[in-house]
């Protein structure tokens, strides 16, 4: 006797023959998302005990730059921008391994939730950050980064030239006298330029006009909208809307600023000239993202791993970059610059 057909089954035999039937199997997961995994497990942990140990290390310097002075002054005198640095810091480096973890477990649709829910936190605490700062520039990192470690005085010979010489009546120190090459190089680490006198707070400016305010909510709410508009065209990553979108956003706020920063050219800070660089190369960032990278970028990076190939010293770089062309495909936090 041939099988009935599913349309030919009354509901009762349908129902039946549903519970008898064995559950579909769970597809395993491939050897190369699970060393992906791992690999990124282990980077995530080494990178938060690295931020954790820059906390413990961290060390006032003779002549901290104005990035260092500024978020700590911050951080020491505001819990709430301490707590949002460092809340913002944590998901930054944790953020990618969610995104693989929500990806295996519940797929696209889990992913994208993960990935909305995430860009909106980070938002949150970049607001938190702007409030408490006065309405000035958000910089990158929040937090200060750890300086370099004082050298060591058992690691110096007796009679070098780089140690300090005490005076022996008085005992008060001199400071080691550099060599007679480099006496212009010295006197100028010892000249004090207009950050070093300004007090932390005023290294960036207040944000006064509606226009500067605009170009930093716009850069802050971008990755929200462009993540919103991915999970919108998430069946059709050939769509260029959610590209289109974001790359918009991201050129006018940096247009808006740029005509803020040309309206008083003279008041513009040291600090305010290296997170704008910093913003320029990150922008750099959409030739790796959405259609353009599935489009144009994917052709060129596939190509150059394919020529690194099977040649000495250079087969190694080709892996790497066909790792990272992985990550490029599959993940949306592994091209994110905020």
């Amino acid at each position: 006797m041939e099988p009935l057909e599913h349309s030919q089954l009354t509901p009762n035999q349908a129902v039946s023959a549903n519970q008898n039937s064995p559950p579909n199997p769970v597809r395993p997961l491939s050897p190369h998302v699970s060393l992906q995994l791992t690999n990124f497990s282990v980077h995530t942990t080494i990178q938060l005990l690295s931020l954790y140990h820059t906390s413990l290390l961290r060390q006032p310097t003779p002549f901290p730059s104005p990035h260092t002075r500024y978020t700590s002054h911050y951080t020491s005198t505001s819990r709430p921008y301490a707590r949002s640095a460092l809340l913002l810091q944590t998901v930054q480096y944790t953020e990618l391994l969610c995104e693989m973890f929500a990806k295996r477990r519940g797929g696209e649709k889990l992913r994208w939730r993960l990935v909305v829910m995430l860009e909106c936190l980070k938002a949150i605490c970049r607001i938190v950050m702007l409030r408490v700062t006065g309405m000035r520039m958000l910089v990158t990192p929040p937090l200060p980064e750890r300086g370099p470690l004082p050298p060591d005085e058992n690691d110096e010979a007796p009679d070098s030239p780089d140690k300090e010489w005490k005076m022996p009546r008085t005992g008060s120190p001199l400071p080691p006298l550099p060599p007679t090459n480099s006496i212009p190089a010295f006197l100028n680490t010892r000249v004090l330029s207009a950050s070093d006198i300004k007090p932390p707070a005023s290294l960036l400016r207040r944000l006064a006009t509606p226009r500067a305010q605009l170009a930093e909510y716009l850069y802050i709410l971008r990755p929200i909208i462009y993540a919103l508009a991915l999970q919108r065209f998430q069946h059709n990553k050939r769509d260029w809307k959610p590209w289109a979108l974001g790359l918009v956003i991201e050129v006018g706020a940096r247009q808006l600023q740029k005509r803020e920063m040309q309206r008083q050219p003279w008041a513009v800070t040291s600090l305010e000239r290296e997170e704008m660089a910093r913003r320029r190369w990150g922008a750099g960032w959409w030739a790796m993202r959405g259609v353009f990278y599935e489009d144009v970028t994917r052709g060129w990076v596939s190509s150059v791993a394919d020529r690194m190939r099977g040649r000495w010293g250079l087969d190694m770089v080709g892996a790497v970059v066909e790792d990272y062309a992985f990550l490029w495909d599959e993940y949306y936090f592994a091209t994110t610059s905020m």
